[in-house]
């Protein structure tokens, strides 16, 4: 997918599109690259459940079990 411009300049509805167009189509039992993608800071995208739902991936039931994912796949 190109964007045309730089990623910071995206507007943020376009940066949630981003990690779930790379992950599709979605296959299943394969693990996520978007769930990789990090932010400057080194924690997962504050949106990343949003990306999960968007690719029909289960969405974690608390921002713990978020974490606990983001790890596992790291």
């Amino acid at each position: 997918m190109r964007t045309g411009m730089p990623l910071y300049d995206l507007p943020n509805s376009k940066r949630r599109e981003l990690p779930v167009a790379v992950d599709k189509p979605r296959v299943p039992d394969r693990p996520l690259l978007s769930v990789l993608v990090v932010t400057h800071l080194g924690r997962p995208l504050h949106y990343l459940d949003q990306v999960l739902s968007g690719l029909g991936a289960a969405e974690p039931a608390s921002e713990f079990a978020l974490r606990q994912i983001w790890r596992y796949r790291r």
